[in-house]
């Protein structure tokens, strides 16, 4: 048995698999709280985390496990740690809560680097991440049709700032913009929601757009901020006018996958955009006109769904992740491909273009080199 470190709470182990929390305020009449069950032999030793929000059980089945007690009425199993070949008869925290210690009659001790703080508050499946440009509030959508901002100023104890709801279906995808004032949430309801986040503990609604014929799945803020690229499983991404956040507007429509496209990524400059698609490419579009944009090439070497696409910072190299277990690394700039490929190649002589190309003026592909010769 052991106390959490404010006193008010009691966790007991037991030869009946589980563990139990009790509310100790007034010790004379303990109360139950929450059960945490989930192991499948005697749970032999508990213990409480400094910040008290997560308890460590040993068990008899060899394994250990973290919960988050939060809520002691509800308590969560986090997750198990397995590797020891014998009973786990011990438990404990060190004093900065970043480490767990267990003893068994394997003969061994084991220290375990636990996760890092849990961010705990949705009902269902966590989608999508994001941190704000300050690094100081995270904004996290989930399945349960909200998206949520969190303070992080201290990363160990993240703190509920506000829910946003609105959506009506999944929410997939939230997105900061640059200055980190405007947030932005793409849903299955088809819709994308922009929300001023000045005040990240009070956000407000600034406009909804609407347009795609299937679920929004990934959004993401031009580098200015003044455009809006979102992608749909109606095969298509689309870009937004959001000069006026509160009245968005529609710009250019690009088309051409055979499948919903995953994700879209701006380049740093602006200039151009990439859509990973379950039509197993990525595809790069000039947007420099952003009511016409335009195809720059198709990417096809991966054999799978392309769920992610993203740019370095010089722009010069777009990456993208598959389904097929692989990463690739494209080259997206021309003079650099074709730098490359000058040299190591040697310049076409006039009487070599004369052959290959009769009739036209000599233009040769690469600048000059020096051709050694002599050798015969």
């Amino acid at each position: 048995m052991t106390f959490s470190p404010d006193g008010h709470t009691a966790a007991t182990a037991s030869d009946d698999r589980d563990a139990r929390l009790w509310a100790v305020n007034d010790p004379y009449h303990p109360r139950l709280l929450g059960i945490l069950a989930g192991h499948s032999n005697s749970v032999a030793s508990v213990a409480f985390s400094p910040d008290r929000h997560t308890v460590a059980t040993a068990s008899d089945d060899q394994d250990a496990a973290l919960w988050d007690v939060q809520d002691p009425s509800h308590p969560r199993l986090l997750i198990s740690f397995n590797g020891h070949a014998g009973h786990v008869v011990s438990v404990a925290f060190s004093s900065d809560g970043r480490t767990l210690a267990t003893a068994s009659t394997d003969g061994t001790a084991r220290l375990w680097h636990l996760p890092g703080p849990i961010v705990t508050g949705h009902t269902s499946t966590v989608t999508s991440v994001v941190f704000s440009p300050d690094g100081l509030t995270l904004a996290t959508a989930s399945v349960d049709k909200t998206a949520r901002l969190w303070n992080i100023h201290d990363p160990y104890h993240p703190a509920l700032l506000s829910t946003l709801t609105g959506h009506n279906r999944e929410v997939l995808s939230v997105a900061f913009s640059p200055h980190g004032h405007t947030l932005a949430t793409a849903s299955n309801d088809q819709t994308e929601r922009l929300w001023d986040v000045n005040d990240p503990s009070h956000p407000k609604p600034l406009g909804t757009i609407s347009g795609h014929n299937g679920a929004v799945t990934s959004v993401v803020f031009s580098p200015d901020g003044l455009t809006l690229a979102t992608a749909s499983v109606d095969k298509t991404a689309r870009l937004w006018d959001i000069r006026d956040p509160s009245d968005p507007r529609p710009l250019g429509i690009l088309s051409g996958h055979n499948g919903e496209v995953r994700s879209v990524a701006f380049s740093p400059d602006g200039h151009s955009l990439a859509t990973a698609s379950v039509d197993q490419t990525a595809r790069l579009w000039d947007i420099r006109d952003l009511h016409h944009p335009a195809l720059r090439g198709t990417l096809t070497s991966h054999n799978n769904t392309v769920y992610s696409v993203a740019f370095s910072p010089d722009k010069h190299t777009l990456a993208t992740g598959s389904v097929d277990q692989t990463v690739r690394l494209w080259e997206t700039s021309i003079d650099n491909v074709a730098n490359r490929i000058c040299s190591t190649t040697l310049t076409i002589t006039n009487n070599e273009w004369d052959q290959y190309f009769p009739g036209l003026s000599y233009r040769p592909p690469c600048p000059s080199t020096t051709r050694l010769s002599g050798h015969r």
